[in-house]
């Protein structure tokens, strides 16, 4: 996966990827690297902000609707990213 998204110190525009893991209602971003402007941000994985994203989701009538979840370990922060996503075909 990938998103953008601004980060929290710096206001700078990441680019951010990493593994998503979900079940019956809970989706996870794992991030494993960043870049900014094409240029990789050096020991992201070492970085204090660098945390877990958590979504809690239902899925109703091929609409995806997703909450910010709670932070579950200590340092993890919830993605902005919330609201109701629609299939395509």
């Amino acid at each position: 996966m990938k998103f953008e998204g601004e980060d929290i110190y710096s206001k700078a525009t990441l680019v951010v990827e990493g593994k998503l893991m979900y079940n019956e209602n809970t989706i996870i971003f794992l991030p494993e690297r960043a870049s900014h402007k094409g240029k990789e941000v050096e020991n992201f994985n070492s970085r204090a902000d660098r945390a877990e994203y958590i979504w809690y989701y239902t899925l109703t009538d091929n609409e995806l609707h997703l909450e910010e979840g709670l932070p579950f370990l200590v340092g993890t922060k919830s993605w902005v990213n919330t609201g109701i996503f629609q299939k395509i075909n």
